[in-house]
């Protein structure tokens, strides 16, 4: 089916600037030159002087040529040939609306499309149909403001491209090269004001990436290589106070992740390594903590007959003492330990730890691949500074735990002493006492 040559090259930048430019929202100062005189001069003509048909070597784009479906080659409809030469439109009011010259079928050179008022739409080139060059689109105002301005080498963007707004406020500012992201790259708010930067190579983002608020602080400071995090990334209140920090190491937690109230005291700590990548065996399972063995053989054989574990509890919990872990523990060789052991399904064996005894139920296998994992400290606190929780792990797996109300009191225990000191007191490092209460500061 063949369509109007002029539908095919036009529709396009039609669509594109459709959302650029509203006549309403631009108002002409008395020094800008207007760019609709043509338009003014044909008010009220009954019939309007075509600036079309003039030149005998210019045919009319709609009435002598044709573009096949699928196909970008433009031919002359007399002999069905790639077309060689130049075409134009005319609006209804007799205004120029485009000129292009063709060769063998293909658009060559540079040409301007107008506005029905005369203005200028757009400004393309092309070497043989591929874009090449500097293309500018304009808004469709009464002056000529532009919209945007690309630049082409060999069908592909290259080089700085940047859009704007009606009333000329910078919106949009990047680098390409060989049609890929490259160099520094800006958005803006309005009236120019800097919103994001950030460095691409090669299509990825690569250094730097900083992200403003409407008022010109910097509220997020992070760090690329090749698309992926990697080192400190930092994080800001409006007000320019530090909310968190992070640490990576290409797309992988790796060191301290904290983050802080917005009075600057510590919010949270969590300490991460990169994992080694390689598959590892895991099982998905519920941990049952009881106070003697009897309770413990009794959650056993419960377990053995598929009693729910929120049934168990509600039976069992509170008579004989009995926790239902949320972290997924299990005690082997003198402290809480998961990574390595044989876990068939169903109910295992019991284990005592610590004048404790564990039930474990398997439920199910998995092999994940790990590429970071709790390693260290873990602390959280109160707005006042109080201890929350405090726990160390070591290669994901959970060594001690405590956990406090905000009056101090400690309320769970795992893997450790219960703390009867205050809550300030952090977990003992080794080689170092813990810390006496009033003594932190």
């Amino acid at each position: 089916m063949k369509n109007k040559a002029l539908n095919k090259i036009g529709l396009l930048i039609f669509i594109i600037l459709c959302s650029f430019y509203s006549n309403s929202q631009i108002k002409v100062k008395p020094e800008q030159k207007k760019c609709n005189e043509k338009q003014v001069a044909r008010k009220g003509q009954r019939f309007a002087d075509f600036e079309c048909g003039k030149s005998s070597d210019i045919v009319d784009c709609n009435e002598k040529l044709d573009m096949e479906e699928g196909s970008s080659t433009i031919f002359s409809k007399g002999t069905g040939e790639p077309f060689t030469g130049t075409c134009e439109t005319c609006h209804n009011n007799g205004i120029l609306e485009r000129k292009v010259n063709f060769v063998n079928g293909k658009q060559n050179g540079s040409d301007t499309t107008f506005y029905e008022t005369g203005c200028k739409m757009v400004i393309r080139n092309h070497i043989q149909g591929v874009e090449n060059g500097k293309w500018t689109f304009y808004h469709d105002t009464i002056v000529e403001i532009v919209a945007w301005e690309q630049n082409y080498f060999a069908g592909q963007k290259e080089g700085l491209q940047i859009f704007f707004t009606p009333k000329g406020d910078t919106t949009l500012m990047e680098n390409y090269k060989a049609g890929v992201l490259h160099g520094i790259k800006k958005k803006y708010y309005p009236y120019s004001k800097i919103k994001t930067q950030v460095n691409y190579k090669n299509g990825l983002m690569d250094g730097e990436f900083l992200n403003y608020n409407y008022d010109g602080a910097v509220i997020e400071k992070l760090n690329y290589t090749e698309g992926k995090k990697n080192g400190e990334c930092t994080y800001f209140y409006s007000n320019g106070k530090l909310l968190q920090t992070e640490n990576w190491l290409m797309d992988n937690k790796n060191g301290e992740f904290k983050s802080f109230y917005l009075q600057g005291t510590l919010q949270n700590l969590e300490t991460w390594k990169t994992g080694s990548g390689k598959e590892e065996e895991y099982f998905s399972f519920d941990i049952y903590e009881c106070s003697n063995m009897d309770a413990a053989k009794k959650v056993s054989e419960k377990l053995s007959n598929k009693v729910p574990s929120k049934k168990i509890i509600e039976e069992l919990g509170s008579t004989l003492n009995i926790n239902l872990l949320e972290e997924r523990l299990i005690v082997q060789n003198e402290r809480p330990y998961l990574k390595g052991r044989k876990l068939n399904r169903g109910a295992n064996e019991i284990y005592e730890y610590k004048d404790k005894f564990y039930v474990v139920l398997g439920i199910d296998r998995q092999v994940v691949a790990k590429k970071e994992v709790k390693e260290g400290v873990f602390e959280e606190y109160f707005p006042n500074q109080k201890m929350k929780r405090a726990a160390v792990y070591k290669n994901d797996v959970l060594i001690e735990e405590h956990i406090f109300d905000e009056f101090g009191n400690e309320t769970k225990t795992f893997g450790g002493s219960a703390n009867k000191k205050s809550e300030d007191d952090k977990l003992p490092e080794k080689g170092k006492k813990k810390m006496k209460k009033g003594n932190k500061k």
